[in-house]
């Protein structure tokens, strides 16, 4: 899909640092190759060629290992002056003093967040009251993302949530039919069930405050923010003509189809 340039300084480029990024397996957003060891996926992608067109180099540090409390330091280090951007939600940045940041209240990224269910059973919805009579499935380490987004703590009043479930506990349990519904982002399920070789023919029904945010934060007084939200700017352009969700469907194709490192072509 093509993307029409916009205009850039014929300047040096502008070299920007960014952190954010963590080994986890997030198919098509980020995951770390298993045979090169880098970080691909479709945000990396998008979040470069969005820099790019205002002729600045974005560079993604090395990602952290999931939950590292490595968080703080990044956060010094981001107050410190030693890193331009943290690419995050609220949860990741807890620790550090807000006072001294600041972020476009446009997301750069927003991982659309809903409930998985059997096509076979007809039962999408568009809000969470409609499950009223159903019972969803909750995996704990969802549970404990939703509960550091602050969303609403009466969404669920009417629902029936089993919850502390392990991932592919939850997706038994849903091809069983002991559970309607899995909470969770729109790729996420699907990506796991192939890997557990199930054929569930699950579909998607994206409730929007089931959506993860994530912005650039930076310092209040950064020497760069007009060129964070020219990109903030970019990025939105991008999601409303198309360009996000078909870098992110290809992306979980090129993931879906990646062979194993000893069948690879070698470089």
């Amino acid at each position: 899909m093509a993307v029409a340039p916009l205009h850039a300084s014929a300047n040096k480029p502008t070299t920007v640092s960014l952190h954010g990024f963590a080994t986890l397996t997030s198919p098509p957003f980020a995951w770390v190759d298993a045979c090169t060891g880098q970080l691909t996926g479709s945000s990396a992608h998008i979040l470069k060629k969005a820099f790019k067109e205002h002729n600045a180099e974005l560079i993604i540090e090395q990602p952290l290992p999931p939950f590292s409390n490595q968080w703080q330091v990044k956060g010094r280090r981001l107050i410190a002056g030693d890193l331009d951007i943290f690419y995050g939600n609220n949860m990741n940045i807890y620790t550090i003093d807000k006072s001294l940041l600041s972020h476009n209240p446009i997301p750069a990224t927003i991982i659309e967040g809903g409930l998985f269910s059997l096509k076979k059973n007809n039962i999408k919805v568009s809000t969470i009251k409609q499950t009223k009579d159903k019972t969803i499935g909750m995996p704990t380490v969802l549970k404990s993302f939703i509960t550091a987004t602050g969303l609403p703590k009466d969404i669920f009043d009417n629902t029936n949530i089993i919850d502390k479930l392990e991932t592919k506990e939850a997706i038994n349990m849903l091809i069983e039919g002991d559970i309607d519904y899995i909470i969770g982002g729109k790729y996420r399920y699907n990506s796991i069930a192939r890997e557990m070789k199930k054929n569930t023919q699950m579909e998607f029904s994206p409730i929007d405050n089931l959506s993860r945010n994530l912005y650039f934060w930076h310092r209040t007084d950064h020497k760069n923010s007009h060129l964070f939200d020219k990109v903030i700017a970019t990025l939105e352009q991008y999601r409303q003509i198309g360009y996000v969700e078909y870098m992110n469907k290809t992306y979980f194709l090129n993931w879906n189809n990646q062979p194993d490192c000893e069948t690879r072509d070698k470089p």
